[in-house]
Formats: structure tokens, C-alpha cells, sequence
């Protein structure tokens, strides 16, 4: 009861922690993004500039409400934020790039 609370603290059961995570990705919309536009293509370089380009015009598209993320805000977040270790990348003369991924065609609304 109390004493355990006390110790312990609140313990969150592990399929509510991987529901809430399910929901918060499948309300991401850059995770959504790639789900749908991106494809594995090993040895293949996804230049930035390129990657953000295409999330920005797809979020448009869709209609999603605010604004995107700035392009350096999601390349800090790949790196070493929200979606540390989902992509392979690297910095190339100071240019970000993702490895082994490249996008798919946007579809024409």
C-alpha cells in the first residue's frame, strides 16, 4: 500500500507503457511519414535537405495542423532525440545524411 507507494514510487504496468507508446507513435507525424515513405534501400544515401523537402511537402498534403518541425529540430531529434537509433546516419562535410533509405513518390492529391 502506502510504504510500497513510498519506496517504489507509481509502477506503470508494461502494457500500458507500450500502449501509450503505440499511441504517441502512431500520432507522430514524421513516424507516419516514414512508414509510408520511406523504403530500405541498403548502401543508398538520403541527403537531408532531400528527406526534410519531402516531409515537409507530405505533411502539407495532408493537412496536418501547425507547422512541421523545423529541418534542424528533426535532424537533432534523429540524432539524438525522440528517434535516436531508428535510422543509420551520418554527417558528411557538414551535411546530414540517413543511410540505407530512400522515399518513395509522394502521392498527387
Amino acid at each position: 500500500g502506502t510504504r510500497d507507494y513510498l519506496e517504489n514510487g507509481l509502477q506503470v504496468p508494461d502494457d500500458l507503457r507500450v500502449e501509450a507508446i503505440d499511441m504517441l507513435q502512431s500520432n507522430d507525424p514524421f513516424l507516419i511519414f516514414m512508414s509510408e515513405m520511406a523504403v530500405d534501400n541498403p548502401g543508398h544515401r538520403l541527403e537531408g535537405a532531400k528527406l526534410y523537402t519531402s516531409f515537409k511537402e507530405w505533411f502539407e498534403l495532408y493537412g496536418f495542423a501547425g507547422k512541421p518541425p523545423s529541418s534542424r529540430s528533426l535532424y537533432k531529434d534523429i540524432k539524438e532525440g525522440k528517434y535516436k537509433n531508428r535510422w543509420e546516419h551520418n554527417l558528411d562535410r557538414g551535411r546530414f545524411y540517413l543511410q540505407g533509405v530512400s522515399l518513395g513518390t509522394l502521392p498527387v492529391k
